[in-house]
């Protein structure tokens, strides 16, 4: 039954003078601290602003006359890179736009310079002697055929500047295919037949999802070309038929045909294969270069084909799966 104490005594002197100690070198630290965590809180945020600062250079460099430049892509983070692709896209686009304007002044001044020099020689000759009002009357109707060949080059310039805009601007409706063709050849049959060139048409009756004016362009300019290089006697072509998914209007006309090495650049603006060839003896060089914009507005295709017969054929493809 003897009851025994026991004391024990802790010395606290040691371990307050390494709490004293600690306390004394975080305070003498913690300047040294602060300042690593600026350096790598600075270091993080211009890593993550780097990327826009290499968008802002790109940026520095894009203008009117240098479009080719776009954003980088590489190793940028998901937001960004959804941002990045934003922005190439529309610069994409704005240098497709300032190409097309530059390629419109730069062909319209090209162009108009030859009637325009015409028409300043042959101001210039009338105005060199006196002359009888047969003589000026001579000179102002070739004048005014020129100048309205120029009005029809501009015209045809306006049109193929406005059917190049996107899809969406333009509206689309049914259009019995064949029906737009009958009624454009009804136009032209006086024409034809002033030619000594027979018109003839066939098709099924089917329907596209499509612009009908357009269409009646497209179709204008393909009969035009092909009444004036049809030999007399002859027969224009035009057939609409279906085809898997695909509508297929086709023209065509007898002839000497066109040489291989030009098809490739029949579509394109201002060309003429008889480089020899007066202006005034032919279009504005513009109407198969419409006729292809019209068809990739209906997200469609248009080709030439020369088969063995000798006939030249112009092929517009509409597709079906608009509809």
């Amino acid at each position: 039954g003897t009851q025994v104490g026991v004391y024990m005594t802790v010395d606290e002197s040691s371990d307050a003078e390494l709490l004293r100690a600690m306390l004394s070198w975080a305070l003498m630290a913690s300047p040294f601290i602060l300042a690593l965590i600026m350096v790598v809180a600075w270091w993080t945020v211009r890593r993550g602003l780097l990327p826009l600062t290499r968008f802002l250079k790109v940026a520095s460099k894009i203008s009117t006359d240098n479009m080719q430049h776009r954003l980088p892509t590489d190793r940028l983070p998901i937001e960004l890179l959804e941002l990045a692709d934003g922005i190439n896209f529309m610069l994409h686009r704005l240098d497709g736009g300032v190409q097309q304007l530059s390629q419109f002044s730069d062909d319209l001044s090209h162009e108009l310079r030859a009637p325009l020099t015409n028409l300043m020689g042959k101001a210039q000759v009338a105005l060199s002697r006196p002359r009888s009002s047969e003589e000026y009357r001579e000179v102002l109707e070739s004048c005014a055929e020129e100048l309205d060949r120029m009005k029809s080059m501009v015209a045809d310039m306006l049109f193929l500047a406005h059917v190049s805009q996107p899809a969406a601007l333009v509206q689309f409706e049914t259009v019995a295919l064949v029906d737009e063709v009958q009624r454009v050849s009804d136009l032209f049959s006086l024409s034809a037949e002033e030619s000594g060139v027979r018109l003839d048409v066939s098709g099924s009756v089917d329907v596209i999802q499509g612009n009908r004016l357009m269409i009646q362009r497209a179709v204008s300019n393909l009969l035009s070309n092909a009444i004036r290089y049809c030999p007399q006697g002859q027969a224009v072509v035009v057939k609409v038929h279906r085809e898997q998914e695909h509508i297929r209007l086709s023209v065509g006309n007898p002839g000497q045909g066109i040489p291989e090495e030009h098809l490739p650049h029949l579509f394109e603006r201002f060309y003429r294969v008889d480089k020899g060839r007066a202006r005034s003896e032919g279009g504005t060089g513009l109407g198969l270069a419409i006729v292809r914009s019209i068809m990739s507005l209906h997200q469609g295709v248009a080709k030439v084909e020369i088969t063995g017969s000798g006939f030249t054929w112009f092929h517009l493809s509409f597709p079906v799966n608009r509809l």
